[in-house]
C-alpha cells in the first residue's frame, strides 16, 4: 500500500509510465554491491515464488545472452531447456524449467546469464501476487541500459495488442521490468502502487 509520504508520487510518476509503456520494480529492497549477501537458496526461493508462476503462464520465453558477460558453462548446464534461436535462446516451456538442476541459470550468481524476457495475457490476480514481493515501482528513462536494445524492441512489439504483458529479468535477480500497451500499463502500474512495498530510501527521495 502506498505510504502517506508518497501520496503525491502517482501524479508525478504515472505520466512517465504511460509515455514509456513500461515500469520497473525491485525484487530485493536495495541494490547489493555484494550479491552474496543474498544467499543462493534465498535467490532460488525468490525466483520460484515470483518469477516461476509468471514464466510458466507465458506463451514464449527467450534468453538473450550478454555478449560482454555471457558464460557458456551456465548455458551448458541448462542445455535441455535452451533451444538456440539465432543470437538468443528460446526456453522450452514444455519442460520443468524450474527444476533444481536449472537453478544456476535462474539465480545468475555471477551476473553472467543475460536477460530473460517472457509474455502472457494480463492476469490481475497473478500480478497482485507478484507485486506483493516487489519494491519501489517507477518509470525508467532507458530500460535498454539494463535489458539490451533487442529485449526492449521485442517487448514493445509483443504488447502492441491490448491485454498482453511482457516481463523481463536482466542480469541478476534485482529488477523486474514490465511492458504493456498504453491502454493497459496504467492499470498495471496502479496495481503495483497498491501491492508493492516502498523502501525508506525511496520515500525520502520521492516523498513529501
Amino acid at each position: 500500500m502506498l505510504p502517506d509520504s508518497l501520496n503525491n508520487f502517482p501524479t508525478l510518476a504515472r505520466p512517465h509510465v504511460l509515455e514509456r509503456r513500461s515500469f520497473v520494480t525491485k525484487l530485493v529492497p536495495q541494490r547489493l554491491t555484494d550479491w552474496r549477501h543474498l544467499r543462493k537458496d534465498d535467490r532460488w526461493d525468490l525466483i520460484q515464488r515470483v518469477v516461476a508462476p509468471s514464466v510458466m503462464r507465458s506463451q514464449e520465453c527467450f534468453l538473450y545472452p550478454d555478449p560482454e558477460r555471457s558464460e557458456q558453462n551456465l548455458y551448458h548446464s541448462a542445455s535441455e531447456i535452451l533451444i538456440k534461436d539465432r543470437k538468443r535462446f528460446k526456453i522450452d516451456l514444455s519442460r520443468e524449467c524450474f527444476d533444481d538442476v536449472y537453478r544456476d541459470l535462474w539465480i545468475d550468481w555471477d551476473w553472467n546469464r543475460g536477460s530473460i524476457v517472457w509474455m502472457h495475457a494480463i492476469d490481475e490476480q497473478l500480478f497482485a501476487s507478484v507485486f506483493a514481493h516487489c519494491f519501489d515501482p517507477i518509470a525508467m528513462e532507458n530500460p535498454s541500459v539494463y535489458l539490451g536494445k533487442n529485449v526492449v524492441t521485442l517487448a514493445r512489439s509483443r504488447v502492441s495488442e491490448s491485454q498482453k504483458v511482457c516481463l523481463a529479468l536482466p542480469n541478476g535477480i534485482e529488477q523486474l521490468f514490465l511492458f504493456a500497451s498504453k491502454n493497459d500499463i496504467g492499470a498495471l502500474y496502479d496495481l503495483a502502487l497498491d501491492k508493492c512495498r516502498f523502501t525508506e530510501k525511496f520515500q525520502m527521495c520521492y516523498g513529501t
